[in-house]
């Protein structure tokens, strides 16, 4: 046993065994080159406008890799978007800082700029900058487009920064202001070679998101679930964050905060992400919620559920069912027994059809024992529907690894 209480085993061993377990997640997996490490569902922004500004954003990876290229989106902008400067570089001691001593540029097909058309992403180059895993990295980049509206995510659960000009490569951004929110960055990919490797991705909502979560303190769930699968695989699989706040599964616009549905936007925000070979789906809160009063949504989230379901499995991706957790307790707009009743059949339905490759049961691991249609006080982000660090963590620790990873992970 490790110090962690893992049991170990021979490196050789170990990596026949994960191979076997990816071999069977999805045909291929083994001889993935990228994996997703970090990323970040896009939605529409309205402020603030960040065109002339230089963006310098902060991510923690799961996978490590001596080599990783960054996403930029521009997939709900208006209007052509100009990346004109764009580096990389580890944190510094100061918070917005970076370690010059460390700083890489970033190129696009080998130039220093490129131009994003609407509705399209971009890819960057390859960057030689060996991480290790869990490493917290610093993108630094300058912006320009006439889109009245900004691409980007509302709740980047990190205090980001924005400053007039170009200040991608100092240490300290001059005349730099902090924002909770992200702008165009999408996704970090970490180059692997053909080692046996994979992420899960977490498909939700605002608790997905990591609403109430300790700002730039890593504890979102996804966090959480990255931590223990690294530990448990070698550090050969992680988990990334597919959350967006005010997200349904039902309904959505992609021109606005809350982005397209969930089943619009799984073909990007998950299998379009590399070597995501595992899909948690945990989402539909905000379907009972904002239904019209005395309308039961329940049929209509399980069959946009079934349709998750195929397209994950058509692409060759695991998926797996989260029961939606309790909100008794969040006001009158939010919470009614008829919604609670409709929260039940869902629940009911997961964890009895067998539609999912298996289900892990988020309600039971957060719900008061004395009143289950409540959180429990100790796991309560102060809302009654939005968990606390500690909730977060116990969602994460409900996941059975061996779901993933296979038996005797």
């Amino acid at each position: 046993m490790t110090a962690s209480g893992l049991r170990t085993a021979s490196p050789i061993r170990f990596r026949a065994a994960l191979l076997a377990v990816l071999a069977v997640a999805a045909p291929g997996a083994a001889l993935a080159q990228s994996v997703a490490t970090w990323a970040s569902s896009i939605a529409t922004l309205e402020t603030p406008n960040v065109s002339g500004h230089t963006v310098r954003q902060f991510a923690r990876i799961a996978v490590g890799g001596d080599r990783f290229s960054l996403r930029f989106s521009n997939e709900t902008g208006t209007k052509p978007l100009a990346i004109a400067d764009a580096h990389v570089a580890l944190p510094g001691a100061t918070p917005g800082s970076v370690q010059v001593s460390t700083d890489h540029k970033v190129t696009f097909n080998g130039g220093a700029t490129i131009v994003v058309a609407p509705g399209a992403g971009v890819i960057s180059d390859p960057v030689d900058m060996p991480l290790q895993p869990l490493t917290r990295l610093a993108v630094s980049a300058l912006f320009r487009s006439a889109s009245p509206l900004q691409v980007g995510h509302l709740i980047a659960s990190e205090t980001n920064y924005t400053a007039p000009g170009d200040h991608a490569a100092e240490a300290v951004m001059s005349g730099a202001a902090a924002t909770g929110s992200g702008f165009y960055l999408a996704g970090i990919s970490a180059m692997v070679g053909n080692l046996p490797s994979g992420a899960v991705a977490c498909l939700g909502d605002s608790i997905t998101d990591g609403l109430d979560a300790t700002t730039g303190g890593e504890r979102r769930y996804p966090d959480r679930l990255a931590e223990r699968l690294l530990a448990a695989s070698r550090f050969r699989v992680g988990a990334i964050d597919a959350g967006l706040t005010g997200n349904s599964v039902l309904g959505g616009d992609p021109w606005s905060g809350v982005g397209a549905s969930a089943v619009a936007r799984v073909s990007r925000d998950v299998l379009g992400r590399p070597g995501v070979h595992w899909l948690i789906v945990f989402e539909g809160i905000n379907d009972i919620i904002n239904a019209p009063a005395g309308e039961d949504v329940a049929a209509e989230l399980i069959a946009a559920y079934g349709q998750v379901i195929a397209q994950a499995r058509e692409a060759g991706v695991k998926v797996f069912g989260a029961t939606l957790t309790p909100f008794a307790g969040a006001g009158p707009a939010y919470y009614s027994p008829a919604k609670e009743a409709v929260r039940q059949r869902v629940n009911a339905w997961m964890r009895t059809s067998g539609a999912y490759d298996a289900v892990f049961d988020f309600d039971a691991a957060v719900r008061s024992q004395g009143e289950p249609a409540r959180l429990r006080p100790l796991y309560d982000g102060g809302d009654h529907l939005h968990l606390n660090d500690a909730g977060y963590a116990a969602l994460a620790d409900a996941v059975p690894l061996s779901a993933i990873l296979g038996p005797g992970h």
